[in-house]
């Protein structure tokens, strides 16, 4: 089974959750799902480099490196090219400012509610229902 190294990254503002609804393009993987902003390692990065470039692709922030606060890493099956794949994931969180515009540039926006999150997870991608029920349920 193929292995990704991602590095995703949560981004909370005020008592809600910004998230990202992805496309429907069946080779980005987890496909129309909703999920933290993120993706693979490119070449020599570092998962924190990897979450920090990710950010400013795929949305209008940016973030200084040391903004990025490790949560933990996790592992899930997930799917790319139609394919299963196995995913580690090094999970980051960004805590944004409620004054900041954030604007999604690839996907679209998703705000949830922090109170309302646990009813979206069946709609998340499978590392960040993994991420939710490890460790901000448990927070």
């Amino acid at each position: 089974m193929l292995e990704l190294k991602i590095a995703i990254t949560l981004i909370e503002q005020g008592n809600n959750f910004v998230l990202q609804q992805r496309d429907n393009a069946k080779h980005k993987g987890a496909a129309g799902m909703i999920g933290c902003f993120g993706g693979q390692l490119e070449g020599q990065e570092t998962s924190q480099e990897a979450a920090l470039r990710e950010l400013t692709e795929e949305t209008s922030l940016k973030p200084n490196i040391d903004e990025l606060e490790r949560i933990g890493k996790l592992e899930v099956n997930s799917d790319k090219d139609e394919a299963t794949v196995r995913v580690k994931v090094d999970a980051f969180r960004l805590m944004v400012d409620d004054n900041v515009r954030i604007e999604a540039v690839d996907g679209s926006l998703v705000v949830l509610p922090t109170e309302q999150a646990a009813s979206y997870v069946p709609q998340m991608t499978p590392a960040t229902q993994a991420l939710f029920k490890e460790f901000i349920f448990k927070e």
